[in-house]
């Protein structure tokens, strides 16, 4: 096994268990017990508990812009990107619960370079939504004159807040996809 899947299977477990555990429950002897590697191990590649969480999360926000991006890169159309985003928001939200959780408690773990990597990905996502307004003007779906940072604001606001309230009570039954992409066609006026 390279030095490289040896580093990305520690992370992938460590984000699991950190998930899973929480920051101050996890213990670096999970982490290598579900890597399938001695703990030793781990601090050849980490020098810390903290520091491997935060290279598991950070690492965790790049495949999920690059599952993202795979979406926004396909030959779709506007509804249909529009609608696969929307679900994998939802799905990610889902995965993504109990460590909001751990950081909403435990604010000391958001270090200067989380929030960095946090906000160079949301910048990612604002500019690939954008590029989706844009699509959907070509394609006559959206009106010319679209305020398209409104637009990408609203997409936005969806995909974090109105699903994440529908992953924390767990109402994923209630989601009509459809039915948010015709609210951001249509509009609420009368």
């Amino acid at each position: 096994m390279s030095e490289i899947d040896k580093r990305q299977i520690i992370l992938d477990s460590a984000f699991r268990v950190f998930m899973k555990k929480g920051f101050h429950n996890a213990k670096m002897t999970d982490v290598a017990e579900s890597a399938g590697i001695g703990k030793g191990t781990i601090y050849e590649y980490f020098d810390s508990k903290k520091i491997l969480f935060e290279e598991s999360f950070i690492n965790n926000l790049e495949i999920g812009y690059n599952d993202i991006r795979s979406i926004f890169d396909s030959d779709s159309c506007f509804e249909e990107k529009l609608s696969e985003y929307l679900k994998f928001k939802y799905h990610y939200l889902c995965l993504q619960t109990s460590l909001a959780e751990n950081f909403l408690a435990h604010g000391e773990l958001v270090s200067k370079r989380i929030k960095d990597s946090f906000m160079m990905y949301m910048a990612k996502y604002y500019d690939h939504l954008n590029h989706l307004v844009n699509q959907g003007i070509s394609e006559k779906i959206l009106r010319e004159d679209v305020d398209a940072e409104i637009m990408v604001s609203c997409i936005m606001g969806i995909s974090n807040n109105y699903l994440g309230i529908k992953v924390l009570f767990k109402k994923e039954n209630e989601i009509d996809y459809e039915k948010i992409i015709n609210s951001l066609l249509c509009g609420f006026g009368k």
